[in-house]
């Protein structure tokens, strides 16, 4: 399993960042902003579309939402003229809220994607070959399944809302 800090550390391509954390807008839990100052190279990936886009970059934002009692973390990427990019959705198996300044998550490998108003799955085979290599339970792999399929459901019925939430968090630190 991979623990993840919101405070995106382990990306070597940033060297210089902004670090904001509050409580969200809708629930318990924190919500990060991390403006990138400086990078050692442009971090881009592709749209299903096959259009390249840009992450990480000076002046780009990363905004992460990490809800109490929720399993999984948002990841929302912001252009320096504040337009959404991406919502990348991590599902976890638990977030530690101890540290207040740097909550971490344990990663559960599946990941959903929200781009041009749809969504997507990825690394369903890393979440499969983890429960086959046994760096899972059988109880962390039913409980992920169930959030997978309850976040899919949530999207069919509101992918807009849901966007629109996580906007409104990004707004909030502005």
């Amino acid at each position: 399993m991979k623990i993840k800090a919101m405070h995106r550390d382990n990306w070597k391509e940033i060297i210089e960042k902004e670090y904001r954390i509050k409580a969200p807008l809708y629930g318990k839990g924190a919500v990060s902003l991390l403006k990138i100052k400086k990078v050692s190279q442009t971090v881009k990936f592709t749209y299903l579309n096959g259009e390249d886009f840009i992450i990480a970059d000076p002046n780009y934002y990363w905004l992460t939402i990490a809800y109490e009692n929720t399993p999984y973390w948002i990841t929302a990427f912001f252009s320096p003229d504040h337009r959404l990019i991406q919502i990348y959705i991590d599902l976890i198996d638990s977030t530690d809220f101890s540290c207040k300044e740097n909550p971490t998550m344990i990663d559960m490998y599946i990941d959903v994607i929200i781009e041009m108003n749809t969504y997507h799955t990825i690394d369903m085979d890393e979440f499969e070959q983890a429960y086959f290599d046994q760096q899972i339970t059988r109880e962390q792999y039913e409980h992920t399944l169930e959030a997978y399929r309850n976040l899919c459901t949530l999207l069919d019925k509101d992918l807009e809302g849901f966007i629109t939430k996580v906007e409104k968090e990004f707004a909030s630190f502005f």
